[in-house]
């Protein structure tokens, strides 16, 4: 295997690289990147509150809320919504994992006492919209050897509540 940089050497390479992420870092309106990112885990939030108000009403679920901190790179420290769906003595808890991520504009890990299940924010298959903004959707991922995606409705978180759950 070639580990050579060409006609580059090793101090010129990695100069060139720190310079490409600082300009890429430059490009990039983190803040407002961080504010679209929290509507994004506020939108899911009201979702998941639209489908389980009913039961709401009757007694059976409870939903809270608690501010927590989350810490990336390019962002540093920021506050963040946790949603806890509590059913009788059992626990749900929504936690954001962050916005600097490979392949998506975001996770939330869904976590009981039976497991976890990630929900991500990713591009849609639909043309680009009329703002030039690529249109965001959640999706439930499931790691197997490839990542596999179903998109968010009522009826595949209630499918993904049922595996988090103690049985």
């Amino acid at each position: 295997m070639d580990y050579t940089l060409g006609n580059e050497s090793l101090e010129l390479f990695l100069r060139r690289k720190n310079k490409e992420s600082e300009s890429k870092r430059k490009t990039i309106d983190w803040e407002e990147k961080k504010q679209q990112w929290l509507a994004w885990v506020d939108k899911l939030y009201g979702e998941i509150n639209d489908w389980l108000n009913p039961l709401r009403h009757d007694g059976i679920v409870k939903i809270n809320y608690e501010n927590t901190t989350l810490k990336e790179d390019y962002l540093g420290s920021y506050p963040v919504k946790s949603m806890t769906i509590i059913v009788g003595t059992e626990y749900v808890s929504l936690k954001p994992k962050g916005v600097v991520l490979v392949n998506s504009w975001g996770r939330v890990d869904m976590m009981g006492d039976d497991g976890s299940i990630m929900f991500i924010l990713i591009e849609t298959k639909d043309d680009i919209s009329v703002t030039n903004q690529p249109k965001l959707q959640w999706h439930i991922a499931v790691r197997t050897p490839e990542m596999k995606y179903w998109k968010l409705t009522k009826d595949s978180f209630t499918d993904a509540l049922k595996q988090v759950m103690q049985k």
